[in-house]
């Protein structure tokens, strides 16, 4: 899938301690290398939008709330922003869930005006992501560039009934003789309400059951899985971050110097079956 100078990037966590499982930073990896895993700052595309979703959910909001996903139209400035849904594919009145599970552009741009921008980047910050954000309407569409660790680790609230974790690299530290020189305590700190952080995982179920991530079931993934997709402008780099009740993990595919991957390239093209690999 990969090839020329397109890269790749892994990266894996415990959501239950955030002990690192894995991390692969490109195709090659070289000894004090660039990291992309901690250190490339991505466009997440859709993969933002479980937060749109958690900030509607403590806001009050359900999952059977019904949002409009007709097209839609928004002031910036002296211009007018209008968000396409992909394939210009419209549902009309759908429930929060579906217009998570479809990644409906336009339904999701309209739950993030109806709770506020700054409420969604409040919820993003709670369960983990550290680099900056704007409150812009395209903050609804993971416009705003995140780190790869950062983004995989703030799905683990979602996984493990709404608590952060810390990554971490190392446990303990110990001399030639045993002698234990230094260890880390993980660090967990609740910040969701746990039938809100049950209530996305559902959502995100069905986007691997039945929506952008089926292809994770069409290559026999088994058990309980839940995820998104992410695709950005021009197919620039595309994602896939998932857990299951023991592992999160995501995926990321791009071009250093981002330009389009391939014609036609998204999330569940190309991230989700490597996440299933």
């Amino acid at each position: 899938v990969i090839a020329g100078n397109k890269t790749g990037m892994v990266f894996a966590l415990d959501p239950a301690t955030g002990d690192i499982r894995a991390v692969v930073p490109g195709k090659r990896t070289q000894r004090g290398g660039f990291n992309r895993a901690f250190n490339a700052r991505r466009q997440p595309g859709s993969a933002f939008k479980p937060f749109v979703y958690a900030a509607a959910l403590a806001a009050g909001y359900k999952p059977s709330t019904q949002v409009d996903d007709d097209p839609v139209e928004v002031q910036v400035g002296r211009s007018i922003w209008t968000p396409a849904n992909y394939n210009n594919q419209y549902n009309g009145e759908i429930t929060f869930a579906r217009a998570l599970l479809l990644s409906a552009n336009s339904a999701t741009v309209r739950v993030s005006r109806a709770i506020g921008e700054r409420a969604v980047i409040s919820a993003a910050q709670r369960n983990g992501i550290s680099s900056p954000l704007t409150p812009v309407p395209a903050i609804a569409l993971g416009a705003e560039g995140v780190t790869p660790v950062e983004l995989v680790a703030s799905y683990a609230p979602f996984a493990n009934g709404g608590v952060r974790v810390k990554p971490r690299l190392v446990t303990r530290i110990e001399a030639p003789d045993g002698t234990l020189l230094w260890s880390s305590e993980t660090q967990r700190t609740p910040v969701m309400d746990a039938q809100d952080a049950f209530e996305i995982t559902e959502m995100l179920q069905g986007v691997v059951n039945y929506g952008t991530g089926r292809s994770i079931r069409d290559m026999g993934v088994c058990g309980p899985v839940a995820g998104k997709t992410g695709t950005t402008n021009e197919g620039n780099d595309v994602w896939f971050v998932g857990y299951t009740p023991t592992l999160v993990a995501g995926v990321w595919f791009g071009y250093d110097n981002p330009r389009q991957i391939s014609y036609n390239a998204s999330g569940g093209r190309l991230a989700a079956p490597a996440w299933a690999e």
